[in-house]
C-alpha cells in the first residue's frame, strides 16, 4: 500500500499512529543499538504480538533479519537467523500482517525461495507456513489484509500464476482460494481492501479484462462485482478505498473514461459517483483516493483552480472541489494524506506560508492550515511527513527550521501542535521513519548522532495532546456580595488521563484566614500534553464594622410625654465596606420618655457583618407645664371658667343661709 501510495505523492506516507514548539525534556529512550554505531539497523515498521513486538532489522552481521524485543535493550535479541550469513532472509521492504496471534510475513532460507512464514514472538514459533512454490524457486507472496486468524495473500505457485490465497498459519491451512485467471498468468492485481469479512479487488479473467472483484475466502464467494467496461476491455479499478460499506475506486467504463465510481458489492449497487470530466476525458486516471469520515478525498487539477484538493460524498452534487487552498490557478499541491477520525490530514502550500500541514473535514470553512510550523517570509517547507495516529492524535515529521527534520504530534489545533523532542539537535534532525502502536507507548525509528536509525520507545506521555484538568473547590460561607464571611478552604484537584503529572506548584490545600477585596491563588500543573495554569480570586469578609456612637443625649421634658430628643448621627468604618449601613432601635427626632432610654446603634457592611454600640437618652421632668396638656388642670376654656364660678357662687349662698338660721 505504502509503495502505490508513493507512486502518487510528492511525500512518504507511512501509515496510520494516534502544544508552540518548545519540546519537553527526552520523553525518549533507545530500544537498543541493533548495530552499533552511526549506520543504524534501519529496522522495520514492527508487529506486536502481546507483550512483545517483531521487527527486521540489519546487525551489520546477519543482513536483515527477524528480531524481537520487550521494548527493553536486554529483552531485544536477534529471534531466529533465517538466512545464514551477511545477505539477510528478508526482501528491500519487510512487511508483516498479524492475524491472531501470529505476525506473518515473507523470507528466504536459502532453500526454498521467498516464501509465506508466521512467528509468534517464539523461536520454536517461527517457521515457514508452506512452500507454496516448492523447491528454490519464489512464490513471492504479497501480503494483502487478515481477516480473523486468517491472512490473506497474492502468490504464484508456478502452476496457477500469481492468484489470490489464503492461510491459517498451518501448511493445510494455506490454500489457493481461486485461480481467476485459468493458466500461468497474473489474476489479481493492486490492492485488496476489506469490508467486514469481504475482501475487494481488481483481477483479470480472460473474460471480462480487468475489473472489479469481491472473495468471502471460498472459490464460490470469490467473483466479479460488475463488468463495467463489458466484453474483454478493461475497466481497471485503481485506488480502492473504503466509505462505510461501499469500495470507491477509479475505473474507465469505456464511455466517460477514468471517474469515480463506488461498489456496495452487487452488480446493481456499482455505480459511477460522477463524471467530472464530460466525455472520455478521463478525470480520475491515475489519482489516489483516500477516505476519512463519510467522504472520498482526491486531487485534482483544473485550469481555473490548479492541483486542489476535492472530495465525494457518494454523489454527484456532492463531488467538488473542498477549497481553493492556492488561490487562482496556482496549485496548492495537496500530498500525503492521512486520516484522523472524520478528518483528514495532509501538506499542502497555500504559497504564502510554503508547505505546511493542514486538515479538512471536508467543508471549505474546515479547512485550513494547522500550523504555520516554520515562519519564514515567502514560505517555508516545514512537514515532511505523516506517520502515524493514535487516539485522535497525528505523529508526522517536520522542520521548524531550527531544530532540523524531528518528531511531531497534533490534536488538530494550533495550540496543541508541537514538537515531541529534538532527539538530534541542529539541522540534520533525527529524520523519524515510521511510528508504531506498542502496548501504551509509541516505537519509533529515529537517529541520533550516536545511534543512527535505530528503534526508539516513547513514554506514554508522548501520545498526550491535552493540557491537565486543573479543578480549585472552595469551602465556606459566601455572601450575595461575593465576598466569603469565614475562613475560605481552597483545594485543588489535578489530572490528566493520558499521562501523569509531572509537576505542579501552588496547588497544595490551604485555607484564606485574612479579609481582602481579592486574593489570587494560582495552581500550575505539567504532564505530559503540556502546562496549564488556573487561578481563583477569592474575597473574604469576614470582619463586623466599628461602631462609633453619639455621647449620652439629656433633655426636659416639654410635657407628661417626655421630650423630643434629635442627636447626632453615629459612624462606622470597615475595613472592605467603605458606607456601612447604620440603624437605632429609636430613630432621631423622637419622643423619649420621662426616665432614661438605652439606643442601640448598629452598623452592618454589605457582606452582613455587624456589630453594635449604645448611648442613653435622659429626660428629666423639671418645666412649667403646657397648659394645653390633656387633663394638666392648667387652663380650661370659656365656657368651663363660667361653670365654675356658677359653683361658686352657689357654695356662697348656701354659707349664707346657714348663718342666718343660727342667728
Amino acid at each position: 500500500m505504502n509503495d502505490f501510495l508513493n507512486s502518487f505523492g510528492r511525500l512518504v506516507l507511512l501509515g496510520a499512529l494516534g502544544t508552540g514548539a518548545t519540546a519537553s525534556a527526552q520523553v525518549s529512550t533507545l530500544v537498543k543499538d541493533i548495530r552499533p554505531g552511526t549506520t543504524g539497523s534501519a529496522p522495520s515498521i514492527p508487529a506486536a504480538l502481546g507483550n512483545v513486538f517483531v521487527v527486521a532489522a540489519d546487525d551489520g552481521t546477519s543482513g536483515t533479519e527477524l528480531w524481537v524485543s520487550d521494548g527493553t535493550a536486554a529483552g531485544t535479541s536477534l529471534l531466529k537467523d533465517i538466512l545464514s550469513g551477511s545477505a539477510g532472509s528478508f526482501t528491500d521492504s519487510p512487511q508483516f500482517v498479524v492475524a491472531g496471534s501470529n505476525a506473518f510475513f515473507v523470507a528466504n532460507d536459502g532453500t526454498t525461495g521467498f516464501e509465506l512464514w508466521k512467528t509468534d514472538g517464539t523461536v520454536a514459533g517461527t517457521t515457514l507456513v508452506k512452500d507454496i512454490l516448492p523447491g528454490p524457486n519464489d512464490s513471492l507472496p504479497i501480503l494483502g489484509t487478515a481477516i480473523g486468524n486468517t491472512v490473506y495473500f497474492y502468490a504464484n505457485d508456478g502452476v496457477t500464476g500469481l492468484e489470490l490465497w489464503k492461510s491459517d498459519g498451518t501448511s493445510a491451512g494455506t490454500t489457493l482460494v481461486k485461480d481467476i485467471r485459468t493458466g500461468t498468468g497474473t489474476g489479481p492485481q493492486g490492492l485488496m481492501v476489506r469490508i467486514g469479512s469481504t475482501l475487494y479487488f481488481s483481477a483479470f479473467d480472460a473474460t471480462t479484462g480487468v475489473e472489479l472483484w469481491k472473495s468471502d475466502g471460498t472459490t464460490a464467494g470469490t467473483v466479479i462485482v460488475k463488468d463495467i467496461n463489458p466484453g474483454t476491455n478493461f475497466s481497471d479499478p485503481q485506488s480502492l478505498v473504503v466509505v462505510g460499506d461501499s469500495v470507491y475506486f477509479a475505473a474507465d467504463d469505456g464511455t466517460t473514461g477514468y471517474e469515480l465510481w463506488k461498489s456496495n458489492g452487487t452488480d446493481t449497487g456499482t455505480t459511477r459517483v460522477t463524471d467530472l470530466a464530460p466525455g472520455s476525458t478521463s478525470s480520475f486516471e491515475n489519482v489516489a483516493l483516500f477516505a476519512a469520515g463519510n467522504r472520498v478525498y482526491f486531487v485534482r487539477t483544473t485550469a481555473a483552480e490548479g492541483e486542489e484538493l476535492w472530495a465525494s460524498d457518494g454523489t454527484a452534487a456532492g463531488t467538488a472541489l473542498v477549497k481553493d487552498i492556492a488561490p487562482g490557478n496556482a496549485s496548492s499541491i495537496p500530498t500525503s494524506f492521512m486520516a484522523v477520525g472524520s478528518q483528514v490530514f495532509f501538506i499542502a502550500d497555500d504559497t504564502s506560508n510554503g508547505s505546511e500541514l493542514w486538515k479538512s473535514d471536508g467543508t471549505e470553512a474546515g479547512t485550513v492550515m494547522v500550523k504555520d510550523i516554520q515562519p519564514r517570509l515567502g514560505g517555508g517547507m516545514s512537514t515532511g511527513r505523516l506517520l502515524n495516529a493514535f487516539d485522535g492524535k497525528l505523529f508526522f515529521t517536520a522542520d521548524d527550521g531550527v531544530s532540523g527534520p524531528e518528531l511531531w504530534k497534533t490534536d488538530g489545533t494550533e495550540s496543541g501542535t508541537s514538537l515531541v523532542e529534538d532527539l538530534r539537535p541542529g539541522s540534520p534532525g533525527s529524520e523519524p521513519q515510521w511510528a508504531s502502536r506498542f502496548g501504551t507507548s509509541i516505537l519509533v525509528a529515529e537517529a541520533d548522532a550516536a545511534a543512527g536509525n535505530e528503534i526508539r520507545l516513547l513514554q506514554s506521555s508522548a501520545l498526550d495532546t491535552s493540557l491537565p484538568v486543573v479543578v480549585a473547590t472552595l469551602t465556606g460561607t459566601l455572601a450575595a456580595n461575593g465576598f466569603y464571611t469565614t475562613d475560605v478552604g481552597v483545594s485543588w484537584s489535578v489530572a490528566d488521563a493520558d499521562s501523569p503529572i509531572t509537576s505542579s506548584t501552588g496547588c497544595d490545600a490551604t485555607t484564606v484566614t485574612t479579609d481582602s477585596t481579592g486574593v489570587t491563588l494560582t495552581c500550575v500543573a505539567t504532564s505530559g500534553g503540556g502546562t496549564r495554569s488556573e487561578s481563583v480570586t477569592i474575597k473574604r469578609d469576614a470582619t463586623a464594622p466599628a461602631p462609633t456612637c453619639p455621647a449620652n443625649q439629656s433633655a426636659t421634658a416639654t410635657d407628661s410625654r417626655g421630650a423630643s430628643v434629635t442627636y447626632p448621627a453615629a459612624t462606622a468604618t470597615d475595613a472592605i465596606d467603605p458606607a456601612p449601613a447604620i440603624t437605632y432601635s429609636q430613630a432621631s427626632g423622637s419622643t423619649f420618655p420621662v426616665g432614661t432610654t438605652t439606643v442601640t446603634t448598629t452598623a452592618r457592611d454589605a457582606s452582613g457583618n455587624s456589630a453594635t454600640c449604645t448611648f442613653t437618652v435622659t429626660v428629666s421632668n423639671g418645666g412649667t407645664p403646657n397648659p394645653n396638656e390633656p387633663g394638666c388642670g392648667c387652663g380650661a376654656s370659656p365656657a368651663s371658667s363660667g361653670s365654675v364660678w356658677a359653683l361658686l357662687a352657689l357654695l356662697s349662698l348656701v354659707a349664707t343661709q346657714k348663718a342666718r338660721r343660727s342667728v
